[in-house]
């Protein structure tokens, strides 16, 4: 897989910028992600699906 093409997918699954993504990648010298950074991210998209199902209001706005 190239940075592009893993840069394409995380961006469209995870929602983060494509540009982001291409840092993240030059830390790392290929398409990885670090277990840390994509922990926080489902960390904060959990917090979020939490106070929306609280809120009662869809998750997914």
């Amino acid at each position: 897989m190239t940075r592009d093409e893993g840069a394409d997918m995380v961006s469209s699954f995870l929602g983060l910028g494509r540009e982001d993504v291409k840092v993240l990648f030059a830390e790392t010298n290929g398409p990885h992600l670090k277990h840390t950074f994509v922990e926080a991210i489902y960390a904060d998209n959990r917090g979020l699906a939490d106070k929306a199902v609280a809120e009662n209001r869809p998750v997914h706005e």
